[in-house]
């Protein structure tokens, strides 16, 4: 049984990851297609359940939050599955993780009260980094920095109602625990992919190489 629900899992991630490939893809825009696409999944499924506790807890307005991101990725995964726009895919993609979790915070009245849900913020900088250049990532890593002393301004001067510290400690807990698993997890798939697909890269290579031989060794004799 457990060995049918791990195969079920490397099957759907394995799908999932090749969604968007493209026969004339490089190895590393292949890598980065894989990656992208299977932590929009596991973000978007997150947005769901995220959604899912705050409507159980009677938290109305930040509600829409994590529901609006699973059905925005939502629909671009679906749209990149089909047009393959690489280039706009990664910038819906890490526009909504830089400034969804901080919107939600906002919505939750800051640090404390959110459980400092903004830390899901930190993995645009850090999916810029793969998926796009330095200096994009720079720009968002800016960002991302400035929208946390824009928190802490609104933390000072527009605290938001208290909340009970069971529930805080509940999103403290949720909030900082799946953002490093989904984070290490994430490095760890991209170290793995990235080995195997250009061992596979260089195998097809030396394949070809020696097949070239072979034709050249055959039109000697000829």
């Amino acid at each position: 049984m457990i060995f049918r629900i791990k195969a079920f899992i490397l099957n759907l991630i394995e799908k999932i990851g090749n969604c968007a490939s493209a026969p004339e893809d490089s190895v590393q825009l292949r890598i980065n297609k894989k990656l992208i696409c299977i932590l929009a999944f596991l973000v978007t499924i997150s947005g769901a359940l995220w959604g899912v506790m705050y409507l159980l807890l009677g938290f109305y307005l930040p509600t829409v939050f994590p529901f609006l991101y699973s059905l925005i990725i939502g629909i671009a995964l679906f749209q990149f599955r089909k047009n393959k726009n690489y280039e706009k895919f990664v910038k819906i993609q890490l526009g909504m993780m830089l400034l969804l979790p901080f919107s939600l915070q906002w919505s939750l009245g800051g640090f404390s009260q959110s459980g400092v849900v903004m830390v899901w913020a930190i993995l645009a900088p850090f999916g810029s980094l793969i998926f796009q250049d330095n200096k994009k990532a720079i720009t968002i890593f800016i960002t991302y920095i400035f929208l946390i002393f824009l928190s802490v301004f609104q933390d000072i001067y527009f605290p938001g109602p208290d909340i009970p510290i069971e529930i805080k400690i509940l999103f403290f807990i949720t909030n900082i625990s799946v953002v490093s698993i989904l984070s290490f997890f994430a490095m760890l798939y991209f170290v793995n992919v990235s080995k195997k697909e250009y061992t596979r890269e260089a195998v097809l290579a030396q394949q070809k190489e020696i097949i070239e031989s072979q034709k050249r060794l055959t039109a000697s004799y000829a």
